[in-house]
């Protein structure tokens, strides 16, 4: 006899984005019938009722205490057109739930939300917490009296083979669910029954679990990469080994991917664990392209794959509806609504967040044999009553769900109006800005010559844009932001006697902007757009910050000098043409065309005066040498160059300096942050980061297989005060190891192990001893 079916039903919301897995048990089988997705346009919930109660609350009382009407009790009618707004804004992100939640059954099984990642707070603990310990710690130092006293809170943990834990602490409400019971009765009579609450990371680990067989030594990596969610969770085996945010800017995919790999990277060469072993990844980066992009950047050490469910046992939808790539998508989804239907599990996490009260409301409710007598009299006398009005309440149920579509349909409508005079506004304002442009500019190649050039630079050094331009009889200035700021030096090349006569900091939504005003002389001629541009191929270097104008406002943000800021030695470039002032003008302008900036300087030479170019920019020592080459063998009107030391107070930042090169090293550019160590040590010896960066040059050579000469280094660390011995003690050994001198690489080991027995390195240093002796 075949069993009755069972329906389930994940709801997952990843920032705006809501999907929904229903997933049905029949005959001892567990099948995905449908997944689909929504984009809410804005939150469920916009304020924080709970405050705005409170304050209220106070009010009332202090009202009664004096017997004065509360000023506030005064609403203005913008504040009233404000609350107006949110309101509307906040139907709106309901009503296109609503459109998702009609294509579902929802009142015929059991409902599984995620909780918030914003609203849960993580706790691990080693095995001397037992479940009573760990209960006591969450309400003694992570809840306060009033979370407690409100019961406004739900919590869970997972123990480990180890008999460590891991704990999970929810507070305030769960909007999803909150939105869901509101519209529960527009759409059924019935009541819909809730299941669980779970973390993303729990069901995420719930589908590694049942599906995959790893031994208790083996790591695994689940990738989630959504819409805001983003997090890397390393097991070992089936136990919960750590987790790792991933926060990455917005970006196309290729850059979004590039910068995962880049911090997992990391992480993997921080952690000293194989944490990358075996790659699962779901979420909105599943494509074939996104999994070939991760397996070739991780190499063949690391075995990468799409997230699959093969102990699902079958999909009730055609094969181009629901495919490997959907079902990784919908990972978190499947999961929720597959703990509902298989509760039993043992390798699903038995956690549930749902509030205990929801919990209690709908346990079943159980009476002896003559309750039953009495609630059927009242179900016979209630019938007679209520029948008349079962075709009505489904009349008004299935309208509820029409008005619920329209709604939808309605809101996507206004926000496509919207756009579209949006659209017409901007169109508008540019078509105006084309007259103005025309006005100015008329026939005159020279002004279109210049936009041209302040067109093609703000396109190159993004993200930049130009405010304002005025022009007078013998120059013109632009005004501008840029979220560079190396950027406005480049713009003040661009055309003749560039003069940078502000930068001020600014915020625009939270973002940092540099606001800049650069005024010039017209261009004498067109030159080729590339050469006037003059843009290097690579990024300026740190020295090129310090090419900012003499003239600053109270506004500017220049950095004190400090332990942290170095001064350098620049050196100017000039070029001597002979004592004929006439011929010094016309060289002078050659040289301004071909896009240096020089000035004419008179000298005495001997008896007679004499004349030189000047370079207006400064340059290092080496650069300034190449300058001269360069211009010397390009103009024979020039006789000879020489540079001269200036020295100009730049604000440096050494730290600053030293990430980049640790920047090098992660990411296996050995060689390279190899030399510009040796640079940073040589130019700033006195501080404080020369003991890391001799350090980090002892493993360079290690990776570089000149273990003599990175033992020299790693035996200075020890003789140092500093926080890398035990790291030395780590690589000495190591680096006798491929040597193949095991009696001394065994002595650093067991060093590092009697030194410092609470270092993170000891259970590396006994592992590799206890591989050398079974060897």
């Amino acid at each position: 006899m075949s069993k009755k079916e069972q329906f389930a039903f994940g709801i997952f919301q990843d920032g705006l984005t809501v999907k929904i897995a229903q997933l049905v048990s029949s005959n001892e089988k567990i099948k995905i019938q449908q997944l689909l997705d929504t984009n809410l346009s804005h939150h469920l919930f916009l304020d924080d009722k709970t405050d705005e109660k409170d304050f209220l609350g106070l009010k009332d009382i202090e009202d009664e205490f004096t017997g004065e009407a509360s000023p506030s009790e005064e609403i203005s009618e913008f504040e009233i057109a404000e609350e107006v707004n949110e309101e509307e804004e906040e139907e709106s992100g309901k009503s296109e739930l609503q459109s998702l939640l009609v294509n579902f059954p929802l009142d015929r099984g059991k409902i599984s939300l995620n909780a918030s990642e914003e609203q849960i707070s993580y706790h691990k603990f080693d095995k001397s917490y037992t479940k009573s310990k760990i209960i006591k710690y969450i309400k003694k130092e992570v809840l306060s009296k009033d979370e407690i006293k409100k019961n406004n809170y739900s919590f869970g943990m997972i123990f480990n083979k180890d008999k460590s834990s891991l704990a999970f602490v929810h507070k305030g409400e769960n909007d999803l669910l909150n939105a869901v019971q509101e519209l529960n009765f527009q759409y059924s009579r019935k009541k819909y029954i809730y299941s669980y609450i779970d973390t993303n990371e729990i069901s995420l680990m719930n589908l590694v679990r049942y599906n995959y067989e790893y031994t208790d030594q083996d790591f695994v990596m689940i990738l989630y990469i959504g819409k805001e969610y983003k997090s890397a969770i390393v097991m070992r085996g089936k136990d919960h080994f750590k987790t790792l945010p991933i926060i990455v800017p917005e970006a196309e995919p290729e850059r979004t991917r590039q910068s995962i790999f880049s911090k997992i990277l990391l992480e993997q060469d921080i952690s000293n664990f194989p944490i990358t072993q075996n790659i699962l990844i779901a979420g909105e980066f599943v494509s074939k392209k996104d999994i070939e992009f991760f397996a070739k950047k991780f190499g063949s050490m690391s075995k990468v794959s799409r997230l699959e469910l093969p102990q699902i046992d079958e999909i009730e939808a055609t094969e181009a509806e629901i495919t490997d790539e959907k079902i990784a998508q919908y990972a978190i989804p499947i999961a929720l609504a597959w703990k509902t239907l298989d509760h039993k599990n043992k390798n699903f996490y038995s956690t549930n967040l749902l509030p205990k009260d929801i919990i209690e409301r709908q346990k079943h409710f159980k009476v002896a044999w003559h309750g039953f007598v009495v609630l059927a009299a009242i179900f016979f006398f209630a019938l007679t009553g209520t029948i008349r009005n079962l075709q009505i309440n489904r009349d008004i149920i299935e309208v509820n769900k029409i008005i619920g579509t329209l709604d939808g349909e309605l809101t996507q409508t206004k926000q496509l109006i919207l756009k579209i005079n949006e659209v017409k506004e901007k169109q508008g304002h540019f078509q105006k800005n084309l007259e103005l442009i025309d006005k100015i500019t008329g026939n005159k190649n020279q002004w279109y010559y210049i936009l041209n050039v302040i067109s093609e630079a703000f396109n190159k050094y993004k993200i930049s844009w130009l405010n304002d331009l005025k022009s007078s009889a013998n120059k013109f200035q632009i005004t501008g932001y840029t979220s560079n700021r190396r950027n406005i030096l480049k713009f003040a090349e661009l055309f003749p006697n560039g003069r940078i006569s502000r930068i001020i900091k600014e915020n625009i939504e939270d973002v940092e902007v540099w606001k800049f005003d650069i005024s010039y002389s017209y261009p004498k001629k067109e030159v080729s757009l590339a050469k006037n541009l003059n843009i290097p191929e690579k990024e300026p270097s740190i020295m090129d910050l310090g090419k900012e104008s003499e003239e600053k406002t109270e506004d500017e943000t220049e950095v004190p000098v400090s332990s942290d800021l170095s001064s350098k030695s620049l050196y100017e470039v000039s070029f001597f043409v002979g004592n004929d002032h006439t011929q010094a003008g016309k060289t002078n302008n050659i040289l301004e065309n071909a896009g240096y900036n020089s000035r004419i300087e008179e000298f005495t030479d001997g008896d007679e005066i004499a004349y030189k170019l000047v370079l207006n920019e400064t340059f290092s020592k080496t650069e300034a040498e190449n300058m001269g080459d360069q211009v010397k063998k390009q103009f024979n009107e020039i006789d000879y160059f020489q540079i001269s030391e200036k020295e100009i107070q730049k604000t440096v930042n050494i730290p600053e300096i030293y990430n980049d090169i640790a920047e090098l090293f992660f990411s296996r550019k050995i060689d390279e942050a190899y030399d510009k160590l040796n640079g940073f040590i040589k130019d700033f010896p006195g501080h404080r980061l020369v003991y890391n960066a001799n350090y980090l040059r002892g493993e360079c050579l290690y990776y570089r297989k000149e273990y003599t000469a990175a033992r020299k280094i790693f035996e200075k660390i020890l003789l140092q005060k500093g926080n890398k011995k035990p790291d030395a003690l780590m690589m000495l050994g190591n680096s006798y190891k491929m040597e193949n001198n095991t009696e001394q690489a065994v002595k650093f080991w067991n060093r590092l192990i009697d030194e410092f027995p609470e270092n993170e390195l000891v259970e590396i240093a006994e592992y590799k001893i206890k591989a050398l002796k079974e060897n």
